[in-house]
């Protein structure tokens, strides 16, 4: 009797550590695949002001950013993760609800972020230093893309397009009209983007906190009216969600300006997400401040030699675009030398199709203070007052 109990309690022993090794199997999985892999870094991307990347997770995005109509290869790929980790766990099941990119609808499924090494430094010494300015103009044209510009190694430039005497002939200049809004700022990503010292629990702690400090800047200094947007457009279900996160903001800001007609300047503003940690911090009036970064989307791919216009991307006010991002980045070499880094050219479309002065911009990156950033939204209000409503 006693013998059949010990064996009865071996076996029981032995079931409960089996039970044991095969917990902690999964736990390794989840704590050695998923966190530092493809499922971690996509729910929490960004909220953290810290975060690994990881070569996979990488892998995977600019599978989508580089080839938006080819879902089979992305597919595969999530197919060859699926087989690394232990079937029915709920990351994977949030995985394949999360909706593919489509063709048709794809705008910038991974914004900004996954840069190349020259893309984050400031300007270098030849465009900042030598200050470029309308007054010497000819010596701009000479080297004006490669002074002015990054961009992605995907992108199309047609470069015909990019005309700095063209650039400096457009009319941008606006009245100001005290009762009525003239600039929107609104947050494609502003779920998810904080910064070094952010609560992240709190959005006003993150960029959407500094688009609060534009719209205040604006109107208390310079008397211009702003709406300051705060709509998610990167969080579902209380869950980081970063594709499809222009597509959602559209129909907003379409609204917005339908119903404001009196709107001028268009700004999506967010922080940059760069690793390493670059320097982006310059010092304006002794004060430190975030730089900054224009962005344009050209629609445009580059592919084997030739460019392959984005018609599904369509957008009528693209070289409006450009002139305004270039009259900004020229009142800012003129004005706060250093501020700005180079304008970045990428292949999607992103915000600025919805009105001619329409600007996104980066401020900082994950390693910015919310200081920095907010005071760097002063220097941008002075931009803004001077390229437009001076």
């Amino acid at each position: 009797m006693i013998k059949h109990h010990g064996e009865k309690m071996k076996a029981m022993l032995n079931k409960l550590a089996q039970g044991a090794a095969l917990s902690a199997l999964i736990i390794c999985l989840l704590f050695n695949m998923l966190p530092r892999g493809l499922f971690y870094e996509y729910l929490i991307w960004e909220t953290m002001p810290f975060y690994e990347r990881n070569s996979r997770a990488a892998e995977f995005f600019k599978i989508f950013a580089a080839e938006p109509e080819t879902e089979t290869k992305a597919e595969n790929f999530a197919d060859n993760i699926k087989t690394e980790v232990v079937d029915n766990i709920e990351y994977i099941n949030v995985f394949n609800e999360m909706p593919k990119p489509d063709k048709n609808t794809v705008i910038g499924i991974n914004d900004i972020i996954f840069q190349n090494e020259d893309e984050f430094g400031p300007m270098p010494d030849a465009a900042y230093k030598e200050n470029f300015t309308a007054e010497n103009i000819d010596r701009l044209k000479a080297n004006f893309l490669s002074a002015f510009y990054n961009k992605d190694s995907k992108t199309g430039i047609i470069a015909s397009i990019y005309d700095p005497e063209k650039f400096l002939a457009a009319d941008l200049k606006e009245q100001k009209i005290p009762s009525a809004p003239q600039v929107l700022i609104f947050h494609t990503h502003g779920g998810t983007e904080f910064f070094i010292d952010s609560d992240t629990s709190d959005i006003k702690e993150g960029i959407v906190g500094t688009g609060e400090q534009l719209k205040y800047v604006l109107e208390n200094k310079y008397g211009i009216n702003a709406i300051h947007h705060t709509g998610i457009f990167d969080m579902v279900g209380g869950i980081s969600h970063r594709d499809g996160s222009y597509e959602r903001m559209e129909p907003d800001i379409r609204r917005i300006l339908e119903e404001n007609p009196s709107i001028k300047v268009v700004i999506d503003l967010h922080r940059d997400g760069i690793e390493p940690n670059p320097n982006l911090v310059t010092y304006i009036d002794g004060k430190p401040c975030a730089r900054i970064m224009f962005v344009n989307g050209v629609s445009a791919l580059a592919e084997a030699g030739e460019i392959k216009e984005l018609n599904y991307l369509k957008n009528d006010y693209f070289e409006e675009n450009l002139a305004f991002s270039f009259n900004m980045q020229l009142a800012a070499n003129e004005i706060y030398p250093d501020f700005t880094r180079k304008i970045l050219l990428k292949p999607y479309r992103f915000s600025t199709h919805m009105a001619a002065k329409s600007l996104l911009v980066e401020v900082g990156s994950q390693y910015s203070t919310k200081a920095e950033a907010a005071n760097a939204m002063e220097l941008l209000a002075d931009l803004i007052e001077n390229v437009v409503f001076e």
